[in-house]
């Protein structure tokens, strides 16, 4: 539905660090390679053992 209404505007999805909202496993892979989402920002408070894993899951 954004892309038409807005087709030009970046869609960006904003994830916390760690494991939470369901993103365990290939969870955050899934989201990085969705055609809806253009710009994945992943917020990190603390917590930087998960961080490598979520790197290795994107390009």
């Amino acid at each position: 539905m954004t892309r038409q209404l807005d087709p030009g505007r970046l869609i960006t999805a904003g994830l916390l660090g760690g494991d939470q909202c369901g993103r365990v496993a290939d969870g955050y892979r899934l989201i990085a390679e969705s055609p809806y989402v253009d710009e994945l920002q992943y917020h990190e408070f603390g917590y930087t053992g998960i961080l490598p894993l979520r790197l290795a899951q994107t390009d």
